[in-house]
């Protein structure tokens, strides 16, 4: 008899980022048995047949457990993480399953990992932040902050947007909801509260020569969380997170920080209003897309940076979780019970980045600006 199949199960897997994850995982040719589960699961098209559909409401958390209870490996597609927070997550390691999710939201990680020794003691694994940013910018900001025994003084990711991205109501819900009156940096190894919009007076980055000089807007990643908890940051002065979003009306900024009264409930009309939009506008004339993820580190006399480029943030999203994904499923992941990130030492980062290069994804640092 053969081994038996793993069973992973993708829950939210019927929006884009999700059923990507589902085409990424049946092209490695894993030994796996792949199924979705969504409110609406059994409506999601365009998925391999042997693709099961399960229609589950996850906010019934009884019928959940029996669902997760089935399956090996769960990966969280679902969102807005700010919404779910660490709900789902209690519920594999209640169940013992290794966890991986795509995670963006600076609260929902702190929630997860108040799930540390419960995970522990329950011999489960949450594989945190597996997605774009974090995860991808994460493993970028890796090759950047060191250099022989130096470490960079001032360091920081940077995303670009252009705007013919279209983008899932979650991930146009977790941009706006991170627009308030303050952001998180890291600051010696510390995470600081400060002013958004002190950050992001005068402040300015370029991408490459035909993106320059792009106005910036700062947002608290997890990573202020993660990274301190992995690798030595007490060096690093300043350590901060933007991104730039082409057509983003820069005026509506302040706005949007400043909003107290009825906050939820206008973010979600101006999310509904902006997914319809996007709609309306990727159904007319093609707009070429572009999204640029790059990280740089400032040493004394010279910058090293490292950049990667994609016409999705969808793809790179659900690439990097089908990576990690990979890697559990081969045994290329340490089996140690507890919650993690790409920072850990249980993530190989040599093997991760050689499964991003047969992608065609080079993640290669180059200096900069060399005095």
């Amino acid at each position: 008899m053969g081994t038996p199949l793993k069973q992973v199960l993708v829950a939210g897997g019927n929006g884009v980022t999700g059923r990507l994850i589902v085409q990424y995982l049946t092209k490695f040719k894993l030994p796996v048995q792949i199924d979705i589960a969504a409110r609406t699961a059994s409506h999601t098209q365009n998925l391999p047949e042997h693709v099961k559909k399960i229609d589950i409401d996850f906010q019934n958390r009884e019928a959940t457990s029996l669902l997760f209870h089935q399956y090996d490996i769960i990966i969280l597609s679902v969102g807005p993480f700010d919404i779910f927070k660490a709900s789902l997550h209690e519920i594999c390691v209640s169940e013992q399953k290794i966890c991986i999710d795509i995670n963006d939201s600076f609260e929902a990680t702190k929630e997860i990992y108040k799930l540390k020794k419960e995970a522990e003691s329950n011999q489960s694994m949450i594989l945190t932040g597996m997605g774009l940013a974090p995860g991808l910018t994460t493993l970028l900001l890796l090759e950047v902050l060191k250099r022989d025994n130096d470490t960079a003084k001032r360091s920081g990711v940077r995303i670009f947007f252009s705007d013919g991205i279209n983008s899932g109501k979650a991930s146009i819900y977790a941009m706006l909801i991170n627009f308030i009156s303050h952001v998180f940096i890291l600051t010696n190894g510390r995470a600081r509260k400060t002013l958004s919009e002190k950050i992001e007076k005068d402040s300015y980055y370029t991408f490459n020569e035909s993106q320059r000089h792009k106005s910036l807007i700062f947002y608290s990643s997890p990573e202020i969380q993660t990274l301190p908890l992995n690798i030595d940051c007490s060096e690093i002065h300043q350590l901060d997170f933007a991104f730039h979003l082409e057509g983003m009306p820069m005026k509506m900024i302040p706005f949007l920080r400043g909003l107290k009264i009825f906050r939820k409930r206008i973010i979600l009309f101006l999310c509904n209003s902006t997914y319809k939009r996007q709609r309306r506008t990727g159904s007319g004339k093609k707009t070429e897309t572009q999204v640029i993820a790059s990280a740089f580190g400032e040493f004394d006399n010279y910058t090293k940076c490292c950049q990667v480029f994609s016409k999705s943030s969808y793809e790179l999203t659900a690439l990097t979780a089908s990576l990690i994904a990979e890697m559990a499923i081969k045994g290329e992941i340490v089996k140690t019970s507890g919650v993690y990130s790409i920072e850990s030492d249980v993530i190989s980062k040599q093997i991760l980045k050689a499964r991003f290069e047969r992608q065609g994804i080079r993640i290669i640092p180059k200096i900069e600006n060399q005095k």
